[in-house]
């Protein structure tokens, strides 16, 4: 799945993409300012993630739209110990719900807990502006000392895998029968549906079989199903 990774400048993009892939990354940079993108890859849940860093400052909101488009879920870093950069991060928020599809899931994390000064990941969010809602979540991280970015990754994989739950449900169910059959339960047209089994194919989030045109769920994503099923049947 490709996850964009967004933030003011010096809130901690680059270290958290670093920490999060231990290292196996490209960064793009000028003395230490990421001036293109930094990208990462890591597997969670034994889903492949993709992380696209951007750059922090102002003059780069081309380029920062530019890595979002056909992102999956986005995630927030906020500097918790910097005032000063809360409206820049407000501004970030917002060019983040114009980029990408109102349901895509945004996790804000509240970076540099770390600090003595830091605010809480709660009073963070109030103090942007942003509610937590369905599709936006906040943890408290530290990426410097690799403090919750285990858990700050899972939380956006199981969002965005949620966001896709129903349709992935249906894959496992029908896969085996063919494109039509999946449009029919999805209730789109064939074009519609072939062109999503397209997407999650390249996402790694199904197996395709395009001469045949049947598909099944791989076994990480059958697994987390199963969890968000479970989750979702303790609410009732």
């Amino acid at each position: 799945m490709k996850l964009v990774v967004l933030g003011p400048f010096n809130s901690g993009k680059s270290t958290f993409i670093r920490k999060v892939c231990a290292g196996g990354t490209l960064h793009i940079d000028k003395q230490g300012t990421t001036v293109a993108l930094d990208h990462g890859l890591k597997t969670h849940f034994g889903i492949p993630v993709s992380l696209f860093g951007t750059p922090g400052l102002e003059r780069f909101e081309v380029l920062r739209k530019i890595l979002s488009r056909g992102a999956d879920g986005a995630i927030l870093i906020l500097d918790s110990a910097n005032p000063a950069s809360h409206e820049e991060a407000r501004n970030l928020f917002e060019q983040i719900r114009k980029y990408l599809p109102e349901d895509t899931p945004i996790l804000v994390c509240a970076n540099k807990q770390d600090v003595e000064n830091a605010e809480k990941p709660e009073n963070l969010l109030e103090q942007v502006g942003i509610e937590e809602s369905k599709t936006i979540s906040v943890v408290g991280i530290s990426a410097l000392h690799n403090i919750n970015l285990d858990q700050a990754c899972g939380t956006i994989v199981l969002s965005v895998l949620n966001r896709y739950r129903q349709r992935l449900s249906k894959i496992h169910e029908f896969g085996l029968k063919g494109v039509p059959t999946l449009a029919e339960k999805w209730n789109v047209s064939e074009n519609d549906a072939r062109q999503f089994l397209q997407w999650l194919s390249w996402r790694q989030l199904i197996l395709a079989d395009w001469e045949e045109e049947l598909f099944m769920l791989p076994r990480p994503v059958r697994e987390v199903l199963d969890i968000l099923k479970y989750a979702k049947d303790l609410e009732k």
